[in-house]
């Protein structure tokens, strides 16, 4: 099951409850991305599965479904893991 933790930079007051990477629950595998346009962090949904096997690369999402930031709807995402600097001012984010 995925882990999220609270990422917090004193720069720009960003915050966000994330795994800071990949990772996987039942149904989904998931990463972390940053927004390039407003800084937003967020866990996206790369592969659904829907008969509880293992994960296979048939799972994944469609070229076209690639995640958009749910802040502001762009699909100017970059992954983001955990000790990468913040998407919104590029100073450190503690947890």
């Amino acid at each position: 099951m995925n882990r999220r933790r609270e990422y917090e930079c004193s720069s720009c007051d960003r915050r966000a409850a994330v795994v800071g990477g990949s990772g996987n629950d039942l149904h989904d595998r998931t990463t972390t991305v940053g927004c390039c346009e407003c800084g937003q962090l967020d866990d996206v949904v790369v592969a659904r599965r829907v008969d509880g096997s293992a994960f296979s690369p048939d799972d994944d999402m469609p070229g076209d479904a690639m995640p958009k930031c749910r802040a502001c709807g762009t699909d100017a995402v970059v992954l983001w893991v955990a000790g990468d600097p913040c998407p919104r001012c590029g100073d450190a984010l503690q947890h």
